[in-house]
């Protein structure tokens, strides 16, 4: 079995940014949601929190 380990920092950055995109899609479970509900969160991320594209690229590691 091969695990990864990840900074804390790195964990802190992608639990606020899962929890974000529940939040996001009201609360709905992330299984439920597919790639059309990850498009609409960085659609928003982009036009309406004006974030940088490093940012963007964080935010979707976490639907890898």
């Amino acid at each position: 079995m091969y695990t990864q380990i990840y900074a804390k920092s790195t964990i802190s950055c992608y639990l606020y940014w899962i929890t974000a995109f529940i939040r996001f899609h009201n609360l709905l479970h992330p299984k439920t949601l597919g790639e059309e509900a990850v498009k609409q969160f960085l659609s928003h991320l982009d036009n309406q929190q004006n974030v940088a594209a490093n940012t963007q690229t964080q935010a979707a590691c976490i639907y890898v």
